[in-house]
């Protein structure tokens, strides 16, 4: 035993422990010949680079992986047409150091021959299909690309699921290379099989009605199917604001004789949202929002909110309930509720008002007709005045943007008429139009935003008409360097009373340094007026600093009001969206 234990003591000792490893050898690789972007495909694919600093890496490892590079090459140069590529390879050390280098001459490109595209079946016919083979990204005469056959194959196939041809096959996908020729032809046969049809569509269980559900569909049952209208749906029930997930799913397993049944995955969102926000504007000093949602009022889907704004100059109490028309995210109907006190530096005024308004879409324009009866007391400087109107509107808007918070380009428009009668619950007649307009559009790496507004309008008795039907410039979102709601016609007594007609433009430029961070410069011009004989355009001018923020911008600008004696300046402060 004492012998045995003398032996393993001997091995321990005995038995070195690992040798430290030797540096791995130096290597540099170069490829001459060729540009990038090949060049860089080339390296990139090599084994002798991927293995560079390996600590393994020996001398008979990069000689063997040196043998197989010129293949290497080839292998990657054919997807991209050549074929007959040339290889001169060289490998020698100096100074410790391994130099591969390996001068590539790719040869002639092969070039496509003739294609031959071919769709059967009962689909051959679709205009899908006819623009895909009018797209086709090879054309006789190209060089040859493996990358993009392959991406037209994949495109014909996904074509084919998004249209509801789900038996589709290729019956013949073949690349035939003739190299004495260098020549490629191309043959892509598909059998499109039936197109199914939409089946009928299943929504899960939910506090909402199945009839209002159904209002949400733009297909039918024993339409051809397309995926495109599903996403639709989807951005529909998403949008309504009644759920909290929506996922809709083509049962393509469960199809009976090519009709594929749909199913509806809904989960609700709470019923109550309490909402409370804080801000601050120039024109309106700080201001708190409170609000109350309810999302779903019942199982019609009918929706109510209550909101409360207070600030320096306004305090508003606002009801509002909805009812979902068909489809409900765009048609519905508004009954409104609400009460405004407001103060200025030019008027005062108190109203209340209850209406109603439908809104639809049209052809991408949402119209609303409405009508709404006011109470208004108001004062323009020449004391307390009272009046109501029962006024009927039409309006239309349209806003197309890149990004509604800070779009790059797009455009904002909306026009109304309204109007009013002496004889029907009005102190005064009234017919007025107005427009406002946005454009917005990208320029030596900035953005130039232009604006115009406008109103006209005509009365019986201008005294008699409330303030809040009045026009007057001046402010933050009009003619800066002005106070909010300064310009405009004047009484006797010096104070403004607002107008019959208005006139705004505005040409901004701004410019961002960095992701967040950016300057601008501005114009402004505008005015309130009654005839053309008082028309007297003030005009504004500026520069601002812009902050993004999620929700939108801070701008912030210091403008001169350039049309008063001595150009005074003035600071002016705006957070959100501008469009």
């Amino acid at each position: 035993m004492q012998t045995v234990g003398l032996l393993l003591l001997f091995v321990l000792f005995a038995v070195p422990g690992p040798l430290p490893a030797a540096d791995a050898p130096r290597l540099e690789v170069e490829i001459t010949g060729i540009e990038d972007p090949l060049k860089s495909t080339i390296r990139n694919a090599l084994s002798l680079v991927r293995e560079q600093g390996h600590p393994l890496l020996t001398q008979y490892r990069i000689q063997a992986l040196h043998q197989g590079t010129p293949d290497e090459i080839r292998n990657t140069l054919e997807p991209f047409g050549y074929y007959q590529a040339e290889i001169e390879p060289l490998l020698e050390q100096r100074n410790g150091t391994w130099y591969a280098r390996y001068h590539v001459n790719p040869g002639p490109p092969v070039t496509i021959g003739s294609l031959d595209l071919e769709i059967r079946g009962p689909g051959g016919s679709n205009e899908v299909f006819q623009n895909w083979r009018q797209t086709f990204p090879l054309q006789p005469g190209d060089r040859l690309r493996h990358a993009g056959y392959e991406r037209a194959k994949d495109d014909l196939l996904a074509i084919a699921r998004r249209y509801g041809y789900f038996d589709a096959r290729l019956s013949e996908s073949r690349v035939r290379v003739e190299l004495p020729q260098n020549r490629a032809d191309i043959t892509l046969h598909m059998d499109t099989g039936p197109r199914y049809r939409f089946g009928t569509v299943h929504f899960s269980e939910t506090p909402l009605r199945e009839s209002l559900l159904q209002r949400f569909l733009h297909f039918e049952s024993g339409e051809p199917f397309h995926s495109g209208a599903l996403l639709e749906l989807q951005r529909a029930l998403s949008d309504s604001d009644y759920f909290e997930r929506v996922d809709v799913i083509p049962l393509i397993e469960e199809a009976e004789e090519q009709r594929v049944p749909i199913e509806v995955r809904l989960e609700i969102q709470k019923r109550t949202r309490y909402a409370f926000g804080i801000g601050y504007g120039t024109d309106t000093g700080p201001r708190t929002t409170i609000g109350i949602d309810r999302r779903w009022q019942n199982s019609r889907g009918h929706k109510a909110g209550t909101r409360i704004v207070a600030s320096e100059i306004r305090t508003e109490l606002n009801f509002n309930y909805r009812v979902p028309l068909t489809p409900p995210t765009t048609d519905y109907l508004d009954f409104t509720a609400d009460y405004t006190e407001e103060t200025t530096d030019t008027s005062s005024r108190e109203t209340a008002l209850i209406g109603g308004a439908l809104t639809q879409m049209r052809r991408g324009w949402q119209e609303t007709l409405s009508l709404n009866y006011q109470e208004e007391t108001f004062d323009v400087g020449i004391g307390d005045e009272r009046a109501n109107m029962l006024v009927p509107g039409i309006g239309w808007q349209r806003v197309v943007v890149d990004d509604r918070l800070v779009p790059q380009h797009g455009w904002r428009l909306a026009a109304g008429l309204k109007g009013a009668s002496e004889s029907v619950l009005s102190s005064t007649d009234l017919a007025q139009a107005t427009f406002r307009g946005s454009y917005i559009t990208t320029i030596l790496g900035g953005r130039l935003i232009t604006r115009l507004e406008a109103g006209a309008s005509e009365t019986s008795n201008f005294d008699r008409l409330p303030v809040s039907l009045r026009f007057f410039a001046g402010g933050d979102s009009s003619v800066r360097g002005y106070g909010y709601q300064t310009l405009g016609p004047e009484n006797s007594a010096g104070d403004v009373i607002g107008g019959k007609h208005l006139l705004i433009g505005s040409v901004e430029y701004d410019y961002f340094w960095s992701e967040n961070w950016g300057a601008a410069v501005f114009i402004d011009q505008g005015n309130a007026f009654n005839s053309t004989g008082d028309f007297d355009l003030s005009q504004g001018a500026g520069l601002g600093v812009r902050y993004k923020l999620p929700f939108g911008l801070i701008r912030v600008d210091v403008a001169s009001a350039v049309s008063e004696s001595g150009n005074p300046w003035r600071l002016h402060i705006n957070i959100g969206p501008e469009l």
